[in-house]
């Protein structure tokens, strides 16, 4: 994931950089851009949009792979982990949308186009969250979901770390980890269960702000603060899974369902942009030389 970020700021530095030096053309109304010198370069259908068009085109195919990759059917004929194909799919994704705005030049129309990248920004914004959630959740090496087992498993383990901990301090942070699991407890309903989810999260962090600094008080290292901070964080999210496996996994399930309906939709209306614009458009394939310039 770092290396995927690491690459998708590097691009969104040079589009904001390209934006910035064209910017006498980006800030016209669609009007006044057609009357411009740099018009038939960077409008949609140009050498320049029409570039990016492909390649977004390309970027989301590659995107929806990680699709197959979890298929329990086709999955197998795909090399890679699942987390690397996350890795790919979070990295697309984001990579596609700088392509896109680089393709409208920086405006929206109520066109299928425009409405597409509409859907899109939701799609986004719904693909950010999921993979916070996917963050959240063990996982095995290949990328797998660990099974309520697994986790039961692991919390017992950690539950040997603790009695290795100084009793005061360590016994201290795991009542303050059972207290919010306690305080927070989850409500029906998927939207109040991702809100519980989330200020759980910000409860945890101002709880081990806290604690660290009780332990600082007390005259403990901060070798065994941070070591009994990270045992806080791993029983917080071990015992949460187990107390709320299956509606944890409902939340996922359902996330999924939202998130794969909306990138529906977005391929849907792309699809009628592409068509409209190879039928009605204007667009120069000059630039590619194996289509002879037609």
């Amino acid at each position: 994931m770092l290396s995927a970020l690491s690459v998708t700021a590097f691009c969104t530095i040079g589009l904001l950089s390209w934006a910035i030096w064209h910017w006498s053309y980006y800030r016209l109304q669609y009007s006044g851009r057609v009357q411009s010198p740099l018009y038939g370069w960077l409008r949609p259908g140009g050498p320049l949009g029409l570039s990016a068009g492909l390649l977004a085109c390309a970027l989301f195919v590659w995107n929806l792979a990680y699709l197959i990759r979890r298929s329990t059917w086709l999955g197998s004929y795909l090399p890679g982990t699942l987390r690397m194909w996350m890795g790919w799919h979070v990295f697309s994704g984001l990579v596609g949308v700088l392509c896109v705005l680089l393709h409208s030049g920086f405006s929206m129309r109520s066109t299928a186009g425009g409405h597409a990248l509409i859907v899109l920004t939701f799609v986004v914004i719904s693909g950010c969250i999921g993979r916070y959630l996917y963050a959240f959740i063990p996982r095995a090496a290949n990328g797998t979901e660990s099974s309520l087992d697994d986790l039961r498993k692991q919390l017992t383990l950690l539950s040997t770390d603790w009695d290795r901990e100084r009793k005061g301090f360590g016994a201290r942070v795991r009542e303050q980890v059972d207290h919010l699991i306690t305080e927070g407890r989850w409500r029906p309903g998927f939207i109040a269960r991702i809100g519980v989810f989330i200020v759980g999260q910000f409860r945890l962090r101002r709880s081990l702000r806290k604690l660290k600094r009780e332990g600082a008080l007390d005259g403990l290292s901060q070798v065994e603060i941070k070591h009994a901070l990270q045992l806080a964080r791993r029983a917080y999210r071990l015992t949460l899974l187990v107390t709320h496996y299956e509606e944890v996994g409902s939340i996922l399930a359902s996330w999924r369902y939202f998130h794969r309906w909306l990138g529906l939709l977005m391929v849907l209306l792309a699809i009628v942009h592409i068509v409209t614009a190879s039928r009605y458009g204007s667009l120069d394939f000059s630039f590619l030389p194996l289509m002879g310039g037609d």
